[in-house]
């Protein structure tokens, strides 16, 4: 989706896809009414191979590999990444945890730590690659963002020599503030406050290495502390704000959704109930909302080409592209 400014690129994407069967099924209704341009697939998914034929039969126009070592089994051996598995054999480093484990470390483990996720990040990066083919461009992400902590932003700058990545995200997310959203008060809260500084400040130590080897990136973002636990008619004002910040700054502006559910008969995939309350929680059928809402008012938007919009669903304006 691109703007007027042919500098502009907007991108509504979509996490989790192969996770489970509902929440994929989910994201598929969001794919069939033409609202996503873009899906983030989890190699480690419960529900991958669901999730690639839902991805041939929809063709979104991206792909992204969603690499995750925060939940699921691995890709990798499990022999050669010993330091990223619980006590189950599952991978269970979230952003804290990953954190951590690397500062209190010594050299030594430190670099067996990176070793270990290069390792687990190209199994998974090759297994999206067999599986939607292997003359395709690769784009990525992360399960909650943990491509972010620095070290591993390194090891993503490794792969790249490998793999010539099309695309990585860069949750630089801005601090919004209108009258509608401040009434919207729940999506201020201290932790998510936390978290948009964090990766703001992440963002912005670890888009120069991006830039320096040349790989497109998101310029702005949205989908950390926004929109939140708010009204999904509230989403057409936060792009009207995100849209007025990327017009002076131009590049992508990827804004992020997850509209895919898990039932309740899937709760049994978590140990930890953060992460079941995460993905049963209300919020995602509310997302699956929010995604109408976002097309919606990019189809509508004067500063926005419906020609260009409209002709994203054409398979001859793909580019080929995981």
């Amino acid at each position: 989706m691109w703007s007027k400014n042919p500098s502009l690129n907007v991108i509504i994407s979509a996490d989790d896809i192969g996770l489970t069967t509902s929440i994929t099924d989910g994201i598929a209704r969001c794919l069939q009414k033409g609202t996503l341009s873009s899906v983030s697939l989890v190699a480690n998914g419960y529900a991958f191979e669901h999730a690639v034929r839902t991805i041939q039969e929809a063709r979104p126009r991206f792909v992204s590999v969603h690499l995750n070592t925060v939940e699921c089994p691995p890709v990798a051996d499990a022999k050669d990444i010993p330091d990223l598995l619980d006590s189950h054999g599952r991978l269970h480093l979230t952003f804290v945890k990953t954190l951590v484990k690397f500062i209190c470390s010594a050299r030594a483990q430190r670099a067996s730590l990176r070793a270990q996720f290069k390792i687990e990040y190209r199994a998974q990066i090759q297994k999206v690659q067999r599986a939607l083919g292997c003359g395709t461009g690769i784009r990525v992400d992360s399960h909650r963002h943990l491509h972010m902590i620095p070290f591993l932003f390194n090891v993503i700058m490794e792969l790249n020599h490998e793999f010539r990545f099309d695309y990585v995200r860069i949750p630089r997310e801005p601090l919004l503030v209108s009258i509608e959203l401040i009434r919207e008060w729940r999506i201020y809260r201290p932790a998510a406050m936390v978290k948009n500084l964090l990766l703001r400040s992440l963002a912005w130590y670890n888009r120069k290495k991006l830039k320096g080897q040349g790989i497109p990136h998101s310029e702005l973002f949205l989908g950390v502390m926004f929109p939140g636990p708010s009204r999904p008619e509230l989403t057409e004002h936060l792009l009207d704000l995100i849209l007025s910040r990327s017009s002076k700054t131009g590049g992508c502006v990827e804004i992020l959704f997850h509209p895919g559910r898990a039932s309740h008969e899937e709760r049994g995939f978590w140990q930890r109930k953060n992460l079941t309350d995460f993905y049963l929680s209300a919020e995602r059928d509310r997302d699956a909302a929010r995604v109408d809402h976002a097309r919606k008012r990019l189809l509508n938007s004067p500063k926005l080409s419906p020609w260009r919009l409209e002709h994203d669903k054409d398979p001859k304006y793909r580019r080929s592209s995981l």
